[in-house]
């Protein structure tokens, strides 16, 4: 099989999408309104920074009993309602052109996310961004980034009729997006105006928005 040189991985919230603030209110919000009335918000603390495993270790403290598969799909469709009565989420400035050019160009990419599926299609669609669904792994297979990145991956392989990719290149804009990267020894680029100290962190750049970015320092 041809093999190209770079992957690209996006992550969503924060990344491609200006969402972390709507997401996370409505994740929230969708917690009380499953009846979980004892909620630890230190979401950083967590071991995994999923919707599905902080939902998982919310549920399971406060009833109990083992999170099934219809409670999760459950707390997704609250996510998808709560999200409804926020205010409307715009791209990341350049996003959606950069993606283009992705395409344009004939470049593999893909997008791996802590959010549940639905909910991430949601702040996509608001944000006027058309991805191929087959190319997205989300927190509903995975409890672990790690192992939603992975999956992904494998994924874009099939798709794009590749064995391997020679450099595999992961942009977010948090900490818990270059912990995963730096596991799984990817490059990482660090976006949005508030991530810029990831470079302290270890990410290998760093910028404010797509629109300054050059594909060709990537490939």
């Amino acid at each position: 099989m041809t093999m190209k040189k770079t992957l690209f991985v996006f992550d969503i919230d924060g990344t491609i999408t200006d969402s972390v603030t709507q997401h996370q209110s409505a994740f929230y919000e969708s917690l009380e309104a499953f009846g979980i009335k004892t909620i630890d918000s230190n979401w950083g603390a967590y071991a995994h920074h999923t919707d599905s495993y902080i939902f998982k270790s919310n549920y399971e403290d406060y009833f109990g009993k083992q999170m099934r598969d219809v409670d999760l799909f459950q707390f997704e469709s609250l996510i998808l309602h709560h999200l409804s009565l926020k205010s409307s989420i715009n791209e990341i400035r350049g996003a959606s052109r950069f993606l283009e050019l992705l395409s344009e160009t004939g470049q593999a990419y893909c997008f791996a996310t802590g959010s549940l599926k639905k909910p991430a299609i949601n702040k996509l669609q608001q944000a006027k961004i058309s991805i191929n669904e087959g190319l997205l792994a989300t927190a509903n297979d995975n409890f672990s980034r790690e192992d939603i990145v992975l999956n992904v991956i494998e994924k874009a392989k099939k798709l794009y009729q590749l064995d391997s990719f020679q450099k595999i290149v992961s942009f977010g804009d948090g900490i818990w997006d270059l912990k995963t990267a730096k596991n799984l020894n990817l490059s990482f680029v660090s976006i949005g105006n508030k991530s810029a100290h990831l470079l302290k962190e270890g990410a290998d750049n760093h910028f404010n928005d797509f629109n300054t970015i050059q594909i060709d320092n990537f490939i």
